[in-house]
């Protein structure tokens, strides 16, 4: 007597309608993705030169001091103020020294990873040398005591004034919901 055999769905493989709206879902986020990039490519391209502006140590800062100068500066709370030097070898120390108007000095801390090396727009490479993340707020007098120039910035403004540049907006988005 012949068998039959009846063959028992598998749970465990997907009908071929659910593999199909997969498929169709994974290249519609695949064309969105490469919109998104495209789009931050070229809004790149358009933020470069506010970029420059609110980055290049050389145009946007709060001190610049020649060797042996002093100058005075008014620290905020919530700021993050940056020394830096042009880079000159493997590692440049900061010969600075920061003192408060009752005498205190700051002592600031060593730059970490995050804080990375700055192109000005002419080509010249700007190594941060002191970070001074969590200083009081108040009126300093800021040292140089090196033989180089020495520029002192306040990131947390710089960020800001890029945040307010459609451009700048348009390329974050595009590149960070791109890319994942």
């Amino acid at each position: 007597r012949p068998r039959i055999l009846i063959e028992k769905p598998d749970s465990t493989k997907p009908s071929p309608r659910v593999v199909t709206d997969r498929m169709l879902w994974a290249k519609r986020l695949s064309a969105a993705s490469f919109l998104l990039l495209l789009i931050g490519v070229i809004s790149y391209y358009n933020a470069m030169p506010a970029m420059f502006d609110e980055l290049d140590p050389a145009q946007r800062h709060l001190l610049e001091l020649e060797a042996g100068e002093s100058g005075e500066v008014t620290l905020y709370s919530l700021g993050e103020y940056v020394a830096l030097r042009v880079r000159d070898g493997d590692s440049q120390a900061a010969e600075l020294r920061l003192i408060g108007i009752s005498g205190t000095e700051e002592s600031g801390s060593p730059p970490t990873s995050l804080d990375v090396e700055r192109p000005g727009e002419d080509g010249t490479m700007y190594a941060p040398v002191r970070v001074f993340r969590s200083a009081q707020a108040g009126d300093y007098t800021l040292y140089n005591d090196g033989n180089t120039t020495l520029w002192f910035v306040d990131d947390v403004s710089a960020q800001n004034a890029l945040f307010g540049n459609s451009w700048f907006v348009l390329m974050f988005f595009g590149c960070c919901l791109g890319i994942p």
